[in-house]
Parts: structure tokens; sequence; C-alpha cells
């Protein structure tokens, strides 16, 4: 009778062992998702950031420089992309922005 009291009380000590265990690895799979969650979140916040921050830059450089350019997209754009550091995008980027800048400035 004693033997089988402390059987069960060592099963009992396993299972919750176990079950505590579960519960750590759980809650810590649980912190990691939600920290990558909110880096993702961060990183686009930041990528939109920088890329409205990059438009406004071209935007400011077609204030200035956009009547040399009568009708010549991609003129424009190629001279737009070498003119401003650090804008680091390619002319075909530039060209629909120019284009969306228009339709604005058209409004």
């Amino acid at each position: 009778m004693l033997q089988e009291q402390e059987i069960d009380e060592a099963l009992r000590r396993q299972i919750t062992t176990e079950v505590l265990f579960e519960l750590v690895v759980f809650t810590i799979d649980h912190a990691k998702s939600m920290r990558a969650l909110a880096n993702q979140g961060k990183s686009r916040e930041r990528a939109r950031a920088q890329a409205d921050e990059k438009q406004q830059l071209l935007f400011a450089w077609l204030d200035k420089n956009l009547p040399r350019y009568p009708g010549r997209l991609d003129l424009c754009a190629a001279d737009a992309v070498k003119a401003i550091r650090g804008l680091g995008r390619a002319p075909s980027w530039a060209r629909r922005q120019i284009t969306l800048y228009r339709a604005q400035r058209q409004k």
C-alpha cells in the first residue's frame, strides 16, 4: 500500500514537472512570437517613413527642376536619381513618383 502511494506521488510529480515544462516552453515561444510581430511592425513603420522621406526629397527636387523637362519623363527621372544623394532608387521608381507628383499638382 505504501509503495503504491509512493508510485502515485512520483507519477504526480513527474506529470506536474512535465506540465510546468510545457507551460514554460509555450510561454517562451509566445514571447518570441510577440517580439517578432512587434519588430515586424517597427520595420514596416521604418520602411514607410524612409519611403515617405525619399518621396519628399524627390518632390522638393521636382518643385525646382520639373519645368526644365517638359514632356521628357525618362530624362527627368534619370537626372533626379543622379542628382538626389541618398535616394537609392531606380529611374522606374522615379518615373512613377513623377507621374504621381504631376497628378497631385494638377488637382
